[in-house]
């Protein structure tokens, strides 16, 4: 069900910036578990893609600085913040959470990579 969320609201901004957005994040995940965790263990699954667009809808809307994207962030982060936060914690036995940690830090990274400009205020002064 994450997923389904937190793909749906990432992919509001346009389809090639969320294909970009999701790029970033498997790559990165995909490597950075490569990288740190123990020899011969087997990783798999969609959860570092759900951890980096969780941390991407969380920071976005601060990094751009808009306001919809601030609210959309700070309800993602009430409604999924505990359980994601949970999965970081490596105390489940056969739970990647080196693949959690990395796309949480990955979504983030692409919150500031892909941000867009603020909203541009519209003045009403009299000519």
């Amino acid at each position: 069900m994450p997923l389904l969320v937190f793909g749906f609201l990432a992919a509001l901004g346009g389809i090639r910036r969320f294909a970009a957005i999701s790029a970033l994040i498997i790559v990165a995940d995909g490597l950075g578990v490569w990288l740190i965790s123990p020899a011969h263990t087997n990783t798999a699954g969609a959860s570092g893609l759900i951890f980096g667009l969780f941390g991407f809808l969380l920071v976005s809307g601060f990094a751009e600085r808009r306001p919809l994207g601030i609210v959309v962030g700070l309800l993602i982060g009430a409604v999924w913040g505990g359980s994601i936060l949970f999965g970081l914690a490596p105390t489940q036995s056969g739970v990647s959470w080196q693949a959690h940690l990395i796309g949480l830090v990955a979504g983030v990274g692409a919150a500031f990579a892909f941000r867009r400009g603020p909203t541009p205020r519209t003045s009403l002064t009299a000519a």
